[in-house]
């Protein structure tokens, strides 16, 4: 298994930070009574919480680990659920901090030019993350065929922001200039918010 670029440049402290919060849970359990499937989401866990993968980017995550992505994807979901905490609203603000990047530069016009927004989730937990959280405020995203590619309308976007306390004109104004024809009353908004700013 090829970890970061070299095994050799992983430090002692992480390897022993490792190995502990390895042994810290499998010890938990009586012998041999952790699943394979469990143990191997276990290792997913430490490797992300350690830095030795980069989840940023499955291709290269799967690539380290010799699986593929597909494989990667259950198993990061998997250790979702079976040792993290649900951290929806920092994954959410997370997303939209990306998004932005304090200008809206990152926020692109779908080919539909329906006031609607495509971006990129390669992460998984973050992608379930954002589809509950949409679903929450009663607004929906489309994955399509691209399992990684999300189009999401603007006010979905804006209702999200708001929830999230995510107040920056830059993302207000991104919104606003490409939203379609039929939210005038959203660009006028919007408009107002960046100038209240």
């Amino acid at each position: 298994m090829k970890l970061k670029d070299d095994i050799g440049l992983i430090s002692a402290e992480d390897k022993s930070a490792f190995f502990d919060g390895f042994f810290a849970e499998y010890g938990r359990l009586p012998f041999g009574s952790m699943t394979k499937r469990d143990m191997e989401c276990l290792l997913i866990k430490l490797l992300c919480d350690g830095g030795l993968i980069d989840t940023a980017a499955n291709r290269r995550a799967a690539n380290a680990l010799g699986i593929n992505e597909t494989r990667l994807k259950g198993y990061l979901v998997d250790a979702r659920y079976k040792y993290r905490a649900d951290a929806l609203e920092t994954n959410i603000k997370k997303i939209l901090a990306s998004l932005h990047g304090g200008n809206g530069e990152r926020l692109r016009l779908s080919d539909e030019k329906d006031g609607s927004f495509s971006f990129v989730l390669e992460d998984p937990v973050l992608r379930l993350d954002f589809f509950q959280a949409l679903k929450e405020l009663g607004y929906y995203a489309e994955g399509g065929f691209n399992a990684e590619l999300v189009r999401v309308k603007g006010c979905a976007l804006l209702a999200l922001a708001l929830e999230y306390g995510e107040e920056d004109p830059g993302m207000y104004k991104a919104i606003a200039g490409k939203a379609g024809e039929n939210e005038k009353a959203l660009r006028a908004y919007l408009n107002q918010r960046t100038t209240a700013l």
